[in-house]
């Protein structure tokens, strides 16, 4: 888990690489009409970290977007609570965006004991548009089996022609469920 405290960190996804969960968007109108709203938007998501828990220091998935944070409740400022991203620390802001690649090392901490919530979402770079779908079903099926293999640690053992082999695969089925724009 790349989370210090058990459950202290809690995501409500509206899209997670073109994957629209249904029931989330259906319960909130308004907020899928804005994410649908968002040019090159590819994932979008509530986020609550826990007062007293950290988010280890950890890379995402891919260069091809930007990450957007936007402040919602926000119950303090450094040191207590913050982001660091490529060894810059800064502070979110009611209101305000804070925006990074996510390929980069990055970490958050909230030590003021009360809840902090952001809504989270990703853009796709410009440069990256054509290759948007490939790009998702690429990030989809590395999640998969990432989480794969954390349920059965045998597949992390196997020779790794056949690791990259269920990747290629896994890729297949991740582009057949990423809508085609």
């Amino acid at each position: 888990d790349i989370v210090t405290k058990k459950n202290g960190w809690k995501t409500i996804p509206f899209m997670q690489w073109e994957v629209k969960f249904g029931k989330n968007r259906k319960a909130a109108p308004e907020v899928s009409k804005l994410i649908d709203s968002i040019p090159g938007c590819v994932s979008a998501s509530f986020n609550q970290l826990d007062g007293d828990a950290e988010i280890i220091p950890h890379f995402g998935d891919t260069n091809a977007i930007v990450r957007c944070h936007l402040g919602i409740i926000v119950p303090g400022n450094l040191p207590e609570l913050g982001f660091k991203v490529k060894g810059e620390k800064r502070n979110w802001e009611e209101g305000k965006l804070l925006m990074f690649c996510d390929a980069h090392e990055h970490t958050a901490w909230n030590k003021t004991g009360r809840e902090r919530f952001i809504f989270a979402f990703d853009i796709i770079r410009p440069e990256y548009i054509g290759k948007r779908r490939k790009i998702c079903s690429k990030v989809l099926a590395s999640l998969f089996l990432q989480s794969l293999g954390q349920k059965m640690p045998f597949l992390m053992r196997m020779p790794l022609f056949l690791q990259f082999a269920c990747y290629q695969i896994s890729i297949g089925f991740a582009y057949l469920v990423v809508p085609v724009r």
